[in-house]
């Protein structure tokens, strides 16, 4: 079998030495023919051309010793001239990354590993057959707590993790997702970014397949997300465990600080040299690096360690105590999409939201250091920075919060925090612009009036207290926020606060005012010390023009999104309403998102027109598919259209709760 992981150009090559077409394959694809062209005709491996190829390529072929030592070189030297340090012959043209006008030059990516003389940056990959040592033994140091000595027993395992990344790796799992061309797309991607013997990869694959602001980024590639998302739930669940090897620097200033490692391209210095370089964007007029917000896991702390051992980037100069064992607890939706098909790795995202974060971080990552002794044995100790920050932040939100599980005002407190209005009183005195003042001053008088107004209606309207609550977030949606209206014409649905951020783009400048952040800080602090929100956020709809899913046409919470971003939250409960008059029928948008409790449910205009399904809902830069049992009753969290088979089924935030499956 020819390899699957030799360079498109010499895949190329090969095949055009055995007679085989290349038109519109991939380097896999050329593989697989070339593979089936030698089987059916072995005679074709008599020529000199196509023994030098393969043996330059370090491709063994059946029957063939030793080709002639001139072709050979030859050979190698043609191949070597078209897979020159910093240039790639990927499998598609996907034209330069843009971000307006902004041209993205072809990006390499080294992490922080230093490149080995000669040959240009070190594609990440995991340890081949050649560098693999035994699997490592794992020991704990004498002080080390009780959990991380079930670091491997609380990974998925072998056997459940052999099945998941078998399932992961199939590409039956896109029937009825993908179109054959679009997977075809996909699969050229996935070879793009992992590259070959010579070919470094193309870093910058996620970013097309995550960005949605990227030209080169189309919709059904968040369909892909979505069946590899669906896939792992089946076979790892809500979350699983998954681990990688870092550079202890890079993976500390990234989990404490927030600060990525950036990207880093082959660029041209003043002297004509290729030199690598952070990558930099015109981002709205001002030069900005790229960072990395996504990196290859496995689900085998074991596996992750072998990353020790790899003999390119000069890892094995390097001193144990220069790298750390990162674990994380990642969920399906956290898959980017799949690496190295014959090393099962996974690209997961992690970003702004997950890295950096006091609140968040302790809660999702562990950090270990390591050290390799004799016969193979590694011990594992906590990194002590990283146990610093997390008792830092376990101190801090207990100061901001009272505990890591926040008061919600519903429950009986007596003595609420006030470090909303503490903070705007700061604020106020810090402040010397005059009208700066008197918008702070008016914050400061919304919060006396909103303090008073939700006690009121929690004392009107007990009933309402202890709503279902299906995702974290819901704690801060009590009795105000479910007693602002009835709801027989809205609608409910969980999505996370960034895409409600992006359908609502066009009504928010692109930079956040000073004002607007001060708004966005203070609603932040309310979240911090437990309180409700006076309402749910809104996002006014109408139906799109194919008459199929929704078209967002207003807001009503964006600082409450913000807020609710800040905290950490990865999902949030929306309210859809139906706003405006349907330009081709006349009717009111509000029959579309009209409840079974609504008076619209027994008119007979609108028979032809209730019990509306949205398939999506889009704006002019964000699109946010949508099947049936993710439409909900605001109260009851009900689903509103239960009947049906479904491909996805959301999870409640943290696992509180499993939503109704069908």
């Amino acid at each position: 079998m020819i390899p699957a992981t030799i360079p498109y150009v010499g895949a190329v090559a090969l095949a055009k030495a055995v007679g085989v077409s290349t038109a519109g394959l991939s380097a896999i694809e050329i593989s697989n023919a070339i593979t089936q062209k030698i089987q059916e005709n072995p005679e074709i491996l008599n020529t000199p051309q196509a023994q030098g190829i393969a043996f330059a390529m370090g491709i063994k072929l059946p029957g063939v010793f030793a080709p002639d030592a001139e072709e050979i070189d030859k050979t190698r030297k043609e191949i070597q001239e078209g897979l020159k340090p910093g240039e790639t012959s990927p499998p598609i043209d996907q034209g330069p990354i843009k971000t307006g006008e902004t041209i993205l030059p072809k990006i390499e990516t080294t992490e922080t590993l230093p490149a080995a003389e000669g040959v240009g940056p070190i594609k990440e990959q995991f340890p081949s057959e050649a560098d693999k040592v035994n699997v490592p033994i794992i020991t704990y140091s004498k002080d080390s707590p009780k959990d991380l000595k079930d670091l491997v027993e609380r990974s998925v395992g072998q056997k459940k993790g052999e099945k998941a990344v078998e399932k992961i790796f199939d590409d039956s799992i896109f029937d009825d997702v993908l179109e054959t061309s679009e997977l075809n797309k996909i699969r050229q991607l996935e070879d793009s970014y992992v590259g070959g013997l010579a070919d470094l990869g193309d870093a910058a694959v996620p970013l097309i397949i995550e960005n949605t602001m990227l030209s080169q980024h189309e919709d059904f590639m968040e369909d892909y997300k979505d069946a590899l998302a669906k896939a792992a739930e089946e076979t790892l669940g809500s979350e699983f465990k998954a681990y990688r090897l870092m550079e202890k620097d890079d993976a500390l200033k990234m989990l404490i600080d927030g600060e990525f490692p950036n990207i880093k391209a082959v660029q041209e210095n003043e002297e004509g040299e290729d030199v690598y370089q952070d990558l930099m964007v015109d981002m709205f007029g001002e030069k900005t690096p790229m960072s990395r917000e996504f990196f290859s896991f496995t689900l085998s702390p074991k596996e992750a360690l072998q990353f020790r051992f790899l003999s390119a980037g000069g890892r094995r100069d390097k001193k144990d105590e220069d790298f750390v064992l990162i674990e994380m607890k990642a969920s399906p939706s956290d898959i980017i999409m799949r690496g190295h098909e014959s090393e099962k790795d996974l690209i997961l995202r992690v970003d702004g939201e997950t890295a950096g974060s006091s609140y968040v971080t302790p809660n999702l990552f562990n950090v270990y250091d390591m050290n390799f002794g004799d016969s193979n044995q590694v011990e594992l100790s906590e990194n002590k920075e990283f146990k610093n920050f997390v008792e830092q932040s376990k101190q801090r939100t207990e100061k901001d919060i009272g505990d890591n599980n926040p008061p919600s005002s519903i429950e009986d407190t007596e003595t609420p925090s006030n470090l909303a209005k503490e903070n705007l009183n700061k604020k106020l005195l810090k402040e010397t612009d005059v009208e700066d003042k008197k918008a702070i001053e008016y914050l400061i008088g919304v919060d006396n009036f909103y303090e008073k107004n939700i006690k009121q209606r929690n004392e009107e309207n007990p009933e309402l207290k202890n709503l279902p609550k299906l995702v974290e977030a819901d704690k801060h949606f009590a009795a105000a926020a479910n007693s602002f209206e009835g709801f027989e014409e809205s609608q409910l649905i969980y999505m996370s606060p960034q895409e409600y951020l992006d359908l609502t783009t066009k009504f928010r400048p692109e930079k956040q005012s000073k004002l607007s952040k001060i708004n966005s800080d203070y609603l932040t602090d309310l979240l911090k010390e437990g309180k409700e929100l006076a309402n749910y956020p809104y996002l006014y709809v109408k139906k799109d023009v194919l008459g199929t899913g929704y078209e967002v046409s207003g807001q009503e919470g964006i600082h409450r999104v913000i807020a609710l971003k800040n905290m950490g939250y990865k999902e949030i409960p929306v309210v859809i309403q139906g706003k405006g008059r349907d330009k081709d029928t006349g009717l009111e948008n509000k029959i579309f998102t009209a409840t079974p409790r609504s008076y619209l449910y027994n008119e007979s205009f609108t028979q032809e027109h209730i019990g509306f399904i949205p398939n999506a809902i889009k704006s002019d830069k964000k699109t946010i598919r949508i099947i049936p049992v993710d439409i909900r009753e605001v109260r009851s969290k009900e689903a509103l259209f239960p009947e049906g088979s479904f491909n996805r089924v959301k999870k409640a935030d943290g696992g509180i709760v499993d939503l109704l499956r069908l």
